[in-house]
């Protein structure tokens, strides 16, 4: 039997679809051809990719593969006061120093090549600059944080407010290392910092108004099936032939399925056509399912202090050898590692989305800092290893080395499989090891990492 797709959507014309218009074999197989086409564009069904090539949905953002998803990338609480110990001060101020007090990886999804950032800060947080490098430690892009919301600057100090930079990327799907850095003067040694947010946009013309789509599943959904689907094949719609009366109900009913496939709700209108099964756009149930690139959970760990040289230059961790810190930030520096055996330094709870499990799509990244880049000392962080390790499964990803960011004083380590549960919370733990020789002080600061999907 044959099973053929249209390219595109044909549909009917004006004249066929009068209602005193006879119905021609012909009207209903470029609606099953419509059908199928749709329903392969949908799934990833039917090599998609053969003739004809139709355009799988995969919210890419590219025509015909659905609209861009416009996720949040990042929202993080911090509610703490850094500053800079006066003793330091001067020094930092006279070197045009600067605390980098927010950074992070940020994958940039297919598509979505415009990224806002925002920081919410008081009024002395002036002086807040917004930088974007690229995998290769090279500038993409520097923007002073422009105030954007909040009290009336003119007669409050301390006002609350949010500060905000917006990126525009000529190349998606690529790592990105993002920082917000602070330039220090004699005059200001402190703001307060509440949190920091990155999230995805459509054009360049956004503004401080810009809003992200967000996502809600009104319908309780307690079984996934794939999709109600009959079999419609050409000869069912040959020239010389009566039509069948079970035609139209078999394409009502794959219309319905459709429907409930893509939206997950039932079908409005007559309850008695409803398929009962939705889909829950879960990669578990149905492996053929595009699964879109998505942003899944990223944090700043810490701050350190950086001499403000986008082209290498020296940084340094802001706390000293002693434990709790006796100068430098006393809540807000990023934590070095004082391990040579395996150790968890930090760790995160993740609702992990229902997908396929039995291939590791999430992937994570993490950022470091090192002062022994811009020194001669005996150690490198290149000697340090870290991996993903899952409390709940038991299992861990494969150890991977640290590499310098270009020529910047970071560092950074990719894990490309991370062992997670589909559909529920999972607990990862950063675990780094120097699995030769010992270690020094200021050889690696833990500064922040992210995890996504890149199927």
């Amino acid at each position: 039997m044959t099973r053929t797709r249209n390219g595109s959507i044909s549909g009917t014309f004006d004249f066929d679809a009068d209602v005193d218009a006879p119905t021609f074999a012909r009207v209903l197989r470029e609606l099953a051809q419509d059908l199928h086409m749709l329903y392969d564009s949908v799934t990833g069904e039917n090599s998609p990719a053969g003739a004809p090539a139709i355009q799988v949905i995969d919210h890419s953002g590219a025509d015909g593969g659905g609209a861009l998803l416009g996720m949040t990338s990042w929202q993080q609480a911090v509610h703490v006061r850094p500053f800079i110990a006066d003793a330091d001060l001067a020094t930092y101020a006279a070197n045009g120093g600067s605390i980098v007090l927010l950074a992070k990886p940020h994958w940039v999804c297919d598509g979505e090549n415009v990224l806002v950032v925002e920081v919410d800060a008081d009024e002395d947080a002036e002086d807040l600059y917004c930088e974007v490098f690229d995998a290769s430690g090279a500038l993409i892009t520097s923007s002073r944080m422009s105030w954007v919301a909040g009290a009336d600057r003119d007669r409050a100090r301390n006002a609350i407010g949010t500060w905000q930079s917006i990126f525009q990327f000529t190349t998606t799907g690529v790592q990105t290392y993002v920082a917000v850095r602070r330039i220090y003067d004699s005059d200001r040694n402190w703001c307060k910092l509440y949190g920091w947010r990155g999230y995805a946009g459509r054009d360049s013309g956004l503004d401080a108004d810009v809003g992200v789509p967000g996502y809600s599943n009104g319908f309780p959904i307690t079984a996934a099936t794939g999709i109600a689907w009959e079999l419609l094949h050409d000869e069912m719609f040959a020239a010389d032939y009566a039509l069948a009366g079970h035609l139209p109900t078999k394409l009502n009913r794959m219309i319905n399925g459709l429907w409930e496939y893509v939206t997950g709700a039932p079908v409005p209108g007559n309850s008695t056509l409803q398929q009962t099964y939705f889909k829950e756009h879960k990669r578990t149930a149905y492996a053929n399912e595009p699964l879109p690139q998505l942003p899944h959970f990223g944090e700043s760990i810490g701050a350190f202090g950086w001499n403000g040289d986008v082209g290498g230059g020296e940084a340094w961790s802001l706390v000293d050898s002693a434990d709790p810190p006796t100068e430098g930030m006393l809540a807000w520096y990023a934590p070095y590692a004082r391990v040579v055996t395996e150790a968890t330094l930090h760790r995160c709870s993740v609702f992990v989305d229902n997908f396929d499990a039995s291939v590791m799509f999430l992937k994570c990244n993490v950022l470091a800092m090192s002062e022994m880049l811009s020194d001669a000392f005996k150690y490198t962080p290149s000697a340090w290893e870290m991996r993903i390790y899952n409390t709940g499964t038991g299992t861990g990803s494969a150890w991977q080395a640290f590499s310098q960011v270009g020529t910047l004083p970071m560092v950074s380590a990719a894990v490309a499989s991370v062992p997670y549960t589909a559909g529920a919370h999972n607990q990862f733990e950063l675990r780094l090891r120097r699995p030769t020789g010992s270690y020094q002080f200021g050889e690696l600061a833990i500064v922040g990492w992210d995890f996504y999907f890149e199927p």
